[in-house]
């Protein structure tokens, strides 16, 4: 006999989210992507230890031979990752070791050479089988294969699961390859693309109506004000640190001044009516012509929030702000 609250939960509408106080459960709508389970994990490490077992069963009494076939196989694997990384760390080093690395060497060597402690106990524990192996033995006995192909053809297969277990293919450089091949779908592309679309897309060009372009603001900003600007251009500040300073006055650099801003911008966007939208102009002294020079300065927004999530979230996080930067900057040139 079904109670209230189970009768109320099914005849809810599919997109409430409800809220069982009493439970202290939460029921979302099935259209809402549920958190991954460990499931896929457990069947996976089930399947290898089947496999193994099942090598052992045609096996026979020489488990030895078995231990070494496994211990081999899982080196092999290791040595081929290794001689990958070997390869990857040739290519980071010659083509990217200053902008990616800032010529840090231990850096890029953490960055390509990193394996999980998972990984570290199974290339040691593979070791140490053959070495015990060998102790017993006196020899490592891998001329039998030929004699056992199926205990050879379990054995590998149950040491490729393991190989999904173990994450081998898990360091930062395959997180930052993986992140450049998935076509825009991270978090340094979306950077790029909110600035392009939600701002400099707005205000460098006309609007339709009776706006001006950015050129024709800066060009009657300077018959107005009478004063110089170099280029008619916007530039965009995109620091290494990602922190954007309220101004860019300061002590430090006292030829840097403020100075009024270009004609508004209205816009309605997204809802929000009659936004809207100016640019700075600071003026810098020329020490050599002993005049100051006018310029349309500003940073990247999104830099700014970027850097405030960094702030509030783990190390994890940090780590990656670099890539996520040089990927914003690729994107926006």
């Amino acid at each position: 006999m079904e109670n209230s609250e189970d009768i109320a939960h099914k005849n809810r509408p599919e997109w409430y989210i409800v809220s069982d106080k009493k439970n202290g459960t939460t029921y979302f709508p099935k259209t809402i992507p549920q958190v991954r389970e460990s499931t896929s994990t457990w069947i996976t490490a089930t399947t290898s230890l089947f496999l193994l077992i099942g090598a052992a069963a045609f096996c026979g009494n020489n488990i030895y031979f078995l231990f070494q076939v496994y211990s081999c196989g899982g080196l092999l694997l290791f040595l081929v990752e290794l001689i990958f990384r070997i390869i990857l760390l040739y290519e980071e080093y010659k083509y990217h070791y200053t902008s990616r690395y800032g010529n840090n060497s231990k850096k890029l060597l953490k960055h390509i050479f990193y394996f999980s402690p998972l990984c570290i106990l199974l290339f040691l524990g593979f070791v140490g089988i053959l070495f015990l192996s060998y102790t017993f033995q006196g020899y490592i006995g891998l001329n039998k294969l030929n004699d056992s192909p199926l205990v050879l053809g379990l054995t590998l297969c149950s040491i490729l699961f393991l190989k999904k277990l173990s994450h081998l293919e898990q360091a930062p450089i395959y997180n930052s390859l993986k992140i450049e091949k998935n076509d825009g779908l991270n978090y340094g592309s979306g950077m790029a693309y909110s600035f392009f679309h939600g701002y400099l897309k707005l205000i460098l060009p006309k609007s339709g109506r009776e706006d001006k372009n950015l050129i024709e603001e800066i060009e009657n900003y300077a018959d107005s004000q009478g004063v110089t600007f170099p280029v008619a251009k916007l530039f965009i500040l995109i620091p290494n640190s990602c922190v954007c300073h309220v101004s860019l006055k300061d002590d430090k650099f006292p030829s840097i001044e403020e100075s009024s801003s270009l004609g508004e911008k209205i816009q309605t966007v997204a809802a929000v009516q009659n936004r809207v939208y100016k640019n700075s102009v600071y003026k810098i002294l020329d020490n050599k012509r002993k005049e100051r020079v006018y310029v349309c300065v500003e940073y990247a927004t999104p830099l700014s929030t970027f850097r405030k999530g960094l702030e509030s979230s783990g190390p994890h996080t940090a780590k990656c702000y670099n890539m996520e930067l040089l990927i914003s900057i690729q994107k926006l040139q």
